[in-house]
């Protein structure tokens, strides 16, 4: 297969539902064709410091000319706000249903945990 009706056979209206990247400049022949979806994002409060850190979550399938697969995954970022070249030097991929009920699993007791502390905080001024 040709390398350019290999990647047509990928992108546009072949891209997955969620994919909202421009596969426009991507060449089939040196290049994986990245899909990713709009990120999942949680702001957390500002720090003492003034840094305001961001959770990203995002979906993400990559799959090239030559492997003619597609490895799809979801990826957990955190980065500061005030300075986008400052992200944090990694990554969390979750590759399977199982390690994202884990991931979900421990970020529902988070948030349970913090709305039983609510209750400790005054009200808004």
């Amino acid at each position: 297969m040709d390398a350019n009706l290999w990647k047509a056979s990928v992108t546009g209206e072949n891209c997955p539902t969620w994919c909202t990247a421009d596969h426009s400049e991507v060449n089939a022949r040196r290049d994986a064709i990245i899909h990713s979806s709009g990120p999942a994002v949680v702001q957390f409060p500002p720090m003492i410091n003034g840094r305001v850190l961001t959770a990203a979550f995002t979906t993400c399938a990559a799959e090239d000319f030559e492997g003619l697969q597609r490895r799809t995954r979801i990826d957990f970022e955190m980065h500061d706000e005030k300075d986008e070249a400052n992200l944090l030097p990694d990554y969390v991929p979750v590759r399977t249903r199982a390690e994202l009920d884990d991931l979900l699993a421990g970020l529902d007791r988070v948030a349970e945990q913090l709305r039983t502390w609510r209750d400790r905080l005054p009200e808004a001024p």
